[in-house]
């Protein structure tokens, strides 16, 4: 594990009774660590998990591949520019992964679609961030993780889905998302769209800033640029 140097006492030489408290010492300290290496190999393993399950979904659709790592990537560059804390990063990065984990319950021939939806089509669509949300269910220490998947398509101004949230009411990780997936659904291509770049992309944010998007998600965002 390593090596723990004792170089100096305050008074006399080191005894056996210091002998003794150091190696309990370094048992403590080289478990901690062993803890801290495991902890961290299942980290890892679970963000793998993670992103190798929204690449599968990703990939249902050839011109959405690397979407959700892309607005992971987005989402983390915007909380760290809001000061989000390291913990609150962390359910924010599995958030922005897991975002899209409902639609592998749409149907292809509407993510495929090169046409604009039906009333009917956009009401399935809609049902995914709810769909997302469930797939996530009870699982230990995702509950806000949840929240966030579930009402990342809630606008600003209330108008968004599912649950018509409006300002602060709306978790701070779901309008970082919907800010992030935006701006990636716009500077790539999409079966109904080709992709609008990014001054254009900017342009739109700034323009739906306060009714559909938070206006101090976006500013982060601007920032960036």
């Amino acid at each position: 594990i390593g090596v723990f140097q004792v170089l100096n006492k305050l008074a006399g030489p080191f005894t056996s009774e210091d002998e003794d408290w150091l190696e309990a010492l370094t048992a403590v300290a080289s478990g901690l660590i062993e803890q801290a290496q495991a902890y961290a190999e299942i980290e890892s393993f679970v963000d793998k998990t993670l992103e190798v399950l929204a690449q599968t979904i990703d990939k249902r659709d050839p011109l959405t591949a690397g979407h959700s790592v892309r607005v992971t990537n987005y989402s983390l560059l915007i909380g760290t520019g809001l000061d989000v804390i390291a913990e609150d990063l962390d359910v924010l990065r599995y958030s922005a992964m897991m975002h899209d984990y409902g639609k592998i319950g749409v149907p292809e021939s509407i993510l495929w679609k090169p046409d604009k939806l039906t009333e009917e089509e956009k009401s399935i669509m809609s049902r995914h961030p709810v769909k997302s949300a469930e797939i996530i269910g009870d699982l230990k220490g995702l509950k806000r993780a949840r929240e966030y998947v579930k009402h990342h398509h809630e606008y600003y101004d209330g108008n968004g889905y599912p649950d018509g949230l409006s300002g602060e009411t709306i978790p701070i990780g779901a309008r970082i998302i919907l800010v992030s997936d935006a701006y990636d659904a716009m500077t790539t291509d999409r079966p109904y769209r080709n992709a609008i770049g990014h001054v254009r992309a900017i342009e739109e944010l700034k323009k739906l800033a306060g009714t559909q998007f938070d206006p101090n998600v976006v500013n982060a965002l601007l920032a960036l640029t």
